[in-house]
């Protein structure tokens, strides 16, 4: 079992390790300093290559390909949140029997992201929603949580 773990492990080693480096290094350098042997960091890295995931830089740096860049812009940190706080803010319309809600702050906006619990169909707004921020009770909580900026 530990040596099937090992190519993937060393892989995503690897591709971090290129991508934190931002092509300032060259294969054989990144592979000294991480502890993985150069002929293994160079198999590895053709086929990171080879998938897309990195893309050659020029005297043996690489730099994430078309295919790491296009999964990284799928990334919505704020949906990600949204999907792992849901199972506990259902808990917790439950225990409270209240309708429960949970927005974002995005350029004074508020951005409903979840929404739950008995009677949240009566409440105006609806997940994906934008209000000033202003003008409702998550955003003034959001609001009072910002950093204060002396100007």
């Amino acid at each position: 079992m530990r040596e099937t773990l090992a190519a993937p492990t060393r892989n995503l080693d690897l591709l971090e390790a290129v991508i934190t480096d931002g092509g300032a290094s060259s294969v054989a350098a990144i592979a000294r300093r991480t502890g993985i042997p150069v002929a293994s960091a160079h198999r590895h890295v053709a086929a990171l290559v080879s998938a897309g995931f990195l893309s050659p830089a020029g005297y043996g740096r690489h730099l994430a390909g078309p295919k790491l860049r296009a999964l990284a812009s799928l990334i919505d940190t704020k949906q990600l949140i949204a999907a792992a706080s849901a199972p506990l803010l259902d808990r917790l319309a439950a225990q409270t029997r209240c309708v429960v809600q949970l927005g974002t702050f995005e350029n004074d906006m508020v951005t409903y992201r979840l929404k739950t619990g008995r009677g949240s169909n009566s409440l105006f707004t609806r997940v994906g929603m934008q209000l000033e921020a202003y003008c409702s009770g998550i955003g003034k909580v959001l609001l009072a949580n910002l950093p204060f900026v002396a100007r």
